[in-house]
């Protein structure tokens, strides 16, 4: 989950709870999504949580007026850029809108499962089902992405270094940072976990 707010605290819920406040003065940032039932291979269907979120944390860090910089992933990939397949993919799906109310739009809805079928079935990620669809709402999965498409290394033992570390190399004026927070307890078979990763505007 990708969420806005004042630069993080130790207090999560406190956190949580600046999000209005500091939304009347980030009105140029994308809304959050919420997630909603995606079709897959017209038979499959299941709510992009992860997937959307993704998604959107991509609009935040490359967009601007409503359109993805294809120019500065580009850069960022380096050579081979041609043949990347998030370069190929993003560059024919590079619009968004900055409100979330357009997301529940046929032509919104069309991207957002054209994403989640490009995601879906892939040896770089963990999923919830056997059959390789549905992204485990992790911070693996979020690394894996940028590992695979971006040629990054995360060698850190932290964490929050990792994502420190990928917030300067996709934000180099350091306009963007973030911190990472994990909740969890011991359910009976299995243990659940939440994690919130919080972006911040400098």
């Amino acid at each position: 989950m990708f969420h806005y707010g004042r630069k993080p605290t130790n207090d999560i819920n406190k956190d949580i709870g600046n999000i209005n406040i500091l939304q009347k003065n980030i009105y140029n940032y994308p809304e959050p999504v919420l997630s909603t039932n995606i079709k897959i291979n017209n038979i499959i269907e299941y709510k992009d949580c992860f997937e959307i979120s993704l998604l959107r944390f991509i609009n935040i860090i490359f967009g601007k007026d409503n359109k993805i910089d294809i120019n500065k992933i580009r850069r960022l990939i380096g050579n081979g850029y041609e043949t990347n397949e998030f370069y190929n993919f993003i560059s024919k799906y590079n619009n968004f809108d900055i409100k979330s109310d357009q997301y529940t739009s046929t032509f919104f809805r069309d991207i957002r499962t054209k994403w989640c079928n490009f995601l879906n079935n892939r040896d770089i990620f963990h999923y919830k089902f056997e059959n390789k669809y549905k992204l485990t709402p992790s911070i693996n999965n979020f690394f894996s992405f940028f590992s695979y498409f971006f040629n990054l290394r995360f060698t850190e033992e932290s964490d929050n270094k990792n994502l420190s570390n990928l917030m300067k190399f996709l934000s180099p004026n350091n306009h963007f940072k973030a911190k990472l927070y994990k909740n969890g307890y011991i359910g009976k078979d299995k243990i659940y976990e939440e994690t919130i990763i919080k972006i911040y505007v400098n």
